[in-house]
């Protein structure tokens, strides 16, 4: 992810509309979730006020901040309630629907997680990484369930996607 940060950094550093550096900023965020930066996340997030955000934007940030409350532990609640207003948004990007789904498991809503994971396909092929994050979450479902065999057939797709 450091490549993808210094890349983001450097678009950020030659925006020159104000939509290309929010847009550069979101993506910075986003690279440091993935990186399991919390805290740079989190204060990049704060720093950007939703308000100025298109409607894509602000969808972005809300799933973004329920991302980095979900990585930290905070309250699950809260970060479900965040991504449910994102979803409102935009109900048709995948990674949006992962989150409500992390978040949903969080809670103890576990069929209704599930319903969400299975329908992140009905757009067709996801990137390996997210169909691996997906099928490692579905694993974690099922394995509170008490249903071990699917959550093994699971853990096992998503280490056949993982890259």
């Amino acid at each position: 992810y450091r490549v993808a940060l210094r890349r983001y950094r450097m678009l950020a550093s030659l925006a020159f509309t104000a939509s290309r550096w929010r847009a550069s900023r979101l993506s910075i965020a986003a690279a440091h979730l993935a990186a399991g930066d919390h805290a740079a996340a989190d204060a990049l997030l704060a720093g950007i006020d939703p308000a100025t955000l298109d409607h894509a934007e602000h969808a972005v940030w809300l799933n973004n901040r329920a991302c980095a409350a979900l990585d930290a532990g905070r309250d699950p609640h809260e970060a479900l309630a965040m991504v449910e207003r994102a979803i409102a948004m935009r109900p048709d990007v995948p990674g949006i629907l992962h989150t409500r789904a992390r978040a949903l498991i969080e809670v103890g809503r576990l069929d209704d997680a599930i319903a969400v994971l299975e329908a992140m396909r009905a757009g067709g092929e996801l990137p390996l990484r997210l169909e691996a994050e997906r099928c490692r979450e579905l694993a974690a479902a099922w394995e509170r369930k008490g249903q071990r065999d699917y959550a093994d057939d699971y853990r096992d797709r998503a280490r056949l996607h993982a890259i």
